[in-house]
């Protein structure tokens, strides 16, 4: 028998889109890979890495998230809690998707802002959506 506690942070029924700022979890305990309990838990913690420290304490061994940044990475990795970040949708439909080794992620390419990165303001009119340099042909 192999049982495991596993989190998503939550907003309004779906995975929140960023883990470090997620004070509200689903905590599903599953039970070869059937779920046996649901609990919904707000952790008032005074950092992000008292969340993910109080989360080992209740036995948390997976959570499953949206964005993470590369701080609180390194701090769930530190605790043994294995991490699937980039998840999204609703709670429930991801933990069937987990259980049902279907699970999609996925990573942003290029920044958050669709692949522009900071361009100085005198090239900003040169540039095209993706980061590719316009010709002047094209931008006159």
């Amino acid at each position: 028998m192999y049982n495991e506690l596993i989190a998503m942070p939550i907003f309004e029924e779906r995975i929140s889109p960023l883990l470090d700022v997620s004070e509200t979890f689903v905590i599903y305990e599953v039970n070869n890979r059937k779920i046996t309990q649901r609990a919904v838990i707000n952790i008032n913690a005074m950092s992000e890495r008292m969340r993910i420290q109080k989360l080992k304490e209740i036995g948390v061994s997976l959570i499953i998230s949206g964005a993470v940044s590369r701080y609180l990475s390194y701090i769930i990795s530190g605790c043994d809690i294995k991490h699937i970040p980039w998840a999204s949708g609703p709670v429930d439909e991801v933990i069937e998707s987990y259980l049902n080794d279907t699970l999609l992620t996925v990573k942003p390419t290029g920044g958050s802002c669709g692949g522009i990165l900071r361009i100085k303001k005198e090239h900003a009119g040169r540039r095209c959506r993706n980061g590719e340099k316009k010709s002047d042909e094209e931008e006159n």
